[in-house]
């Protein structure tokens, strides 16, 4: 079982791009959650990312393209972004690579996100904190925008791309700052607010319906300060904190969503909770479903453990999967199988082939060199004499033997004609 890092619905909500921490093939699933398409593997042992047909690395992130419905977009700690057909998990139809100065090491790309208009992707990096933007439908293989040392190094980044295309609001894991950036003027954040602490590498920023707002999600301070997990929601112009909304629960808050249509927060926490913040003048549904209904008590007789039929109908039983057929076709296979001889020193009580032939050669001597075969053969005449078989009886008595006769007129015969 591998951890889910991130589940994005596409933009009609008829499948799933599902991204897990310790695979490098994104997986699509239909909306009742069964595998669709799983996307292909790329080559380890090359080196040159942009001839391998898919990830080398865990994933870390994907996005869908808000253009086209058909492509999304993967990255992975194999330095790498690629740009997916949803048609054809056979291999990307783009490969973006990005370059580091430290050292030959591969940079790890840790988010990576489409603009609002599809125009442009972008991609964040651990090693040395940087962003970088690309040019979505270009040939070109470098980026378009990079800003080195966005964030401090080692830093895990995530980012959202405001609704103009050129406001960016990013946030650092290891310097806990949100920044606001404008790619007009990449050199430096038009605002910055510190103290905003990730639980998790997949601490996120969530922005709301309208883009006036973004909120954030708090975990404890790693100093040990007297800090409360919550999520707070800030101004995108300036970055001020407008509102902080407590949690009822006392873990920290991993990832924030705000939904774009009922006007509903959701916030997940690193115990497995997950908190919703809603109106009560708001629009019916959601968590407004939920929230009236009175949990549903369970009866005494009620039976909380496994049904256990050994004699069910074949039509209930559950059939076994291949994995468990193969390994008992092969514990039989093993067990029909002969014993395979032992070479050279013996092992597990069984003894070496060449010391059973020393053995056997002391226990069992072959005397057949030191007889006289001519000893050996008259050991069996008086046998032959009283017991005649096969060729024996064609020569006794009862046969008469018949020569031929000599023919005294020899000169009779007429001479030969010589030839001429």
């Amino acid at each position: 079982r591998q951890q889910i890092r991130i589940a994005k619905f596409s933009h009609d909500g008829s499948y799933i791009l599902i991204c897990s921490s310790a695979d490098p093939r994104a997986k699509l699933l239909d909306s009742s959650g069964r595998v669709v398409r799983e996307f292909k593997r790329g080559d380890m042992y090359l080196l040159d990312m942009r001839r391998t047909a898919g990830h080398v690395a865990p994933l870390t992130s994907v996005d869908w393209n808000p253009r086209d419905p058909e492509r999304f977009i993967s990255s992975a700690a194999d330095s790498t972004v690629r740009v997916w057909n949803c048609e054809n998990a056979a291999g990307q139809e783009q490969v973006l690579v990005a370059k580091t100065d430290a050292g030959k090491r591969r940079p790890v790309i840790s988010s990576c996100a489409y603009s609002y208009d599809g125009s442009m992707i972008g991609m964040s990096q651990v090693d040395d904190g940087s962003l970088s933007l690309w040019a979505a439908n270009s040939s070109v293989k470098r980026p378009t925008h990079q800003l080195k040392g966005a964030h401090a190094a080692g830093s895990d980044i995530s980012f959202v791309f405001m609704p103009d295309s050129h406001g960016i609001l990013s946030r650092g894991s290891e310097d806990s700052m949100v920044k606001l950036w404008d790619i007009r003027r990449f050199d430096k954040p038009l605002a910055e607010i510190s103290g905003m602490y990730a639980a998790a590498t997949e601490s996120n920023l969530a922005l709301s319906p309208n883009s006036r707002n973004v909120l954030v999600g708090l975990g404890r301070s790693p100093q040990g300060e007297d800090t409360n997990a919550g999520v707070v929601v800030l101004d995108t112009s300036d970055l001020r904190v407008r509102r902080r909304l407590d949690m009822p629960f006392s873990s920290d808050v991993v990832s924030v969503c705000w939904h774009p249509h009922i006007d509903q927060i959701a916030a997940s926490s690193s115990d497995g909770s997950i908190g919703v913040f809603y109106r009560n003048e708001s629009v019916r549904g959601g968590a407004i479903l939920c929230a009236g209904k009175r949990a549903v008590r369970r009866q005494v007789s009620e039976i909380t453990g496994p049904i256990i039929t050994p004699h069910a109908l074949p039509l209930f039983k559950d059939e076994p999967s291949i994995a468990s057929t193969g390994a008992k076709r092969r514990r039989a296979a093993e067990r029909t199988k002969p014993g395979v001889p032992v070479y050279g020193h013996g092992s597990g009580g069984n003894i070496g082939v060449n010391e059973t032939q020393h053995i056997m050669k002391t226990l069992m001597k072959d005397t057949i060199r030191d007889e006289d075969p001519r000893e050996a053969l008259l050991r069996y005449a008086q046998v032959a004499e009283s017991d005649p078989m096969f060729i024996a009886p064609a020569y006794g008595d009862n046969n008469k033997t018949i020569f031929q006769e000599d023919d005294d007129d020899e000169s009779t015969e007429k001479p030969l004609k010589k030839r001429k």
